[in-house]
């Protein structure tokens, strides 16, 4: 019999306004996710589009688990702005079932794309143990950027409003060690980038429909499945990083940059003149 994994979330409080971020004032001290590190160099603590900052004490408790899905007890501290928040210290840690040999891997050729294009990149869903694996059908695809406000959607230049509900959640908070941090993520469903049933049914070597109503798969013992997906198309120029959550894993995280259409500094920035420093 294939193993079934039902991935049990931590209930979260979401401002559902248009300038919105991924937390509230109410925030309590339970939270679900993985200890990562992202482009920038920082330690966080994300849960698909739900982002905490780690403190240097909070993340030598939690780095042991790095990676893995835990639910953490935690003393939080809320920043001065909603959306924003930092694990202090971690009180009690537990390590929650995930589908063992399920490798999720977001990959490109070439991390960089032009204004409007985005990158051309591969969802890769990989059984590597020796039995079936079945997990919910559902997936999901998560960009996130450091910066949110400076390199704003080409769609969404018009009003700061509309920049805020393109990135449907972020915050800022300012740590006396680490200084200013901020984040902004959004996240789609895996179908609206072509990866639905009908992809994911397509060989039944590979990936079966599991029960009736289609809420989950099989993927079956050393099965590969591949999926083109073109990532980053409506963004500015800057630097953000991409990852897909399916059966509630994270995938590999992919770095990858956009850039604008002028060449050299920024309009905004004075430019060196020939022969001089």
């Amino acid at each position: 019999m294939p193993r079934r994994y039902v991935l049990v979330l931590v209930a979260l409080v979401l401002v559902t306004a248009p300038a919105s971020s991924g937390l509230t004032d109410t925030i309590g001290p339970t939270h679900t996710g993985c200890l990562v590190t992202d482009r920038w160099g920082r330690i966080i603590f994300q849960k698909n589009h739900y982002v905490l900052f780690v403190s240097d004490k909070a993340a030598a408790q939690l780095e042991q688990y790095r990676g893995k899905l835990i639910t953490i007890d935690a003393e939080i501290d809320r920043g001065r702005k909603p959306g924003s928040a930092m694990i202090k210290s971690v009180n009690k840690i537990t390590v929650e079932e995930q589908a063992a040999g399920l490798e999720l891997r977001l990959e490109a050729g070439e991390a960089a794309s032009k204004e409007g294009e985005g990158v051309a990149a591969e969802i890769i869903v990989r059984n590597t143990s020796a039995e079936p694996i079945t997990v919910s059908s559902h997936g999901d695809m998560i960009l996130t950027t450091k910066s949110p406000f400076i390199k704003d959607p080409p769609s969404y230049k018009s009003a700061e409003r509309d920049v805020t509900t393109y990135w449907q959640y972020y915050g800022v908070y300012h740590d006396q060690r680490q200084g200013r941090l901020s984040f902004a993520c959004r996240e789609d469903s895996l179908a609206s980038y072509g990866v639905g049933p009908d992809e994911l049914w397509k060989d039944p070597k590979i990936i079966r429909p599991a029960g009736e109503d289609g809420e989950m798969i099989t993927i079956e013992p050393g099965a590969t499945f591949r999926h083109p997906v073109r990532i980053g198309a409506s963004l500015g120029w800057g630097e953000y990083e991409a990852f897909f959550v399916l059966g509630g894993i994270q995938s590999s995280r992919l770095s990858f940059d956009v850039m604008a259409e002028w060449q050299g500094p920024p309009p905004s920035l004075p430019r060196k003149k020939e022969g001089k420093p």
